[in-house]
């Protein structure tokens, strides 16, 4: 799995540093990803305001969605924005960042929580930023939980 750093980025489009992983606007067709939009709205009766969903975006999928369904970032990468919340390999603190080092930092030490980054089909814009943080225990198993496995030659 990436590191948090690492997975941050990527999906934020390396230096360019992006909202998203598709830019910094609101998502539209293949350039969007699979978030809280119109079509879950529709199905599980959300609030539809700009603060619960991408307010006239339909990605097509209520839930999870199939991989690569939506447009690569400048890395060639997929679904780095919504469809699951992605486990990285670092363990969580608040305050990690403020601590740590400046160049490729990873949290190796053991707490009760891990990294989850990106959002999911079912998150908020906010929570899909690149830049946003959130955190699990390890043993949490849910639909909207997956990971992304790194090759690094």
């Amino acid at each position: 799995m990436p590191t948090e750093a690492q997975w941050e980025y990527a999906a934020g489009n390396g230096s360019r540093h992006t909202k998203y992983a598709w830019g910094n606007g609101s998502p539209t067709n293949s350039k969007g990803g699979n978030v809280a939009d119109e079509t879950g709205a529709n199905k599980f009766n959300w609030t539809k305001n700009e603060s619960n969903i991408f307010v006239g975006y339909t990605d097509g999928y209520a839930t999870t969605a199939p991989v690569g369904q939506f447009g690569a970032n400048d890395y060639g990468l997929y679904d780095m924005t919504g469809n699951v919340w992605e486990w990285c390999r670092d363990w969580y603190a608040a305050d990690y960042y403020s601590k740590s080092p400046s160049r490729n930092p990873e949290n190796t030490t053991t707490a009760t929580y891990r990294v989850l980054r990106g959002g999911s089909w079912s998150s908020y814009a906010r929570y899909c930023r690149s830049a946003y943080r959130n955190y699990g225990t390890p043993s949490n198993r849910f639909i909207y939980y997956g990971f992304r496995l790194v090759f690094l030659p």
